[in-house]
């Protein structure tokens, strides 16, 4: 991680994926950092050690991840394919994930229509409800 006014490294995350990293997302904090990478792990990084504090359930093709205002769950959005007898790839319903952070365990799972382009989510302030899609589908979130 580099210091964007100096371009000086303040950071390095030693170890923890097999390949390269193709999504992160800071806590609202800052302190901590989730990254997912070509080895299919989802890992949760302390920003000022640099240090891995836990790895969560492997899942291949998660599209984004997000904290919670609070920073006790962090959510995913998962997108799956599964093959055609031609070879081609049919999608299948995006999948999210909910996590506890502490834990590590995914506490609730939500499946939406393939055909929803967003890969983007959301969990309200409160923490209370998460919005998914470009129509706006609401959830409300266990406690």
């Amino acid at each position: 991680m580099w210091d964007v006014q100096t371009g000086k490294s303040v950071c390095r995350f030693e170890g923890g994926h097999d390949g390269g990293v193709s999504r992160v997302a800071f806590s609202p904090n800052g302190r901590q950092v989730f990254s997912y990478g070509e080895d299919h792990a989802l890992r949760l990084w302390d920003v000022g050690s640099g240090k891995q504090l836990r790895a969560f359930e492997g899942i291949e093709g998660r599209r984004s991840l997000v904290f919670s205002a609070d920073r006790r769950r962090a959510m995913t959005t998962v997108l799956r394919f599964e093959k055609k007898k031609d070879g081609g790839l049919e999608p299948l319903p995006y999948i999210l994930i909910l996590y506890d952070v502490e834990s590590g365990k995914a506490v609730q799972r939500y499946e939406g229509p393939k055909e929803w382009p967003s890969e983007e989510v959301v969990i309200t302030p409160d923490g209370k409800a998460l919005s998914w899609g470009d129509s706006v589908c609401v959830w409300a979130l266990p406690r």
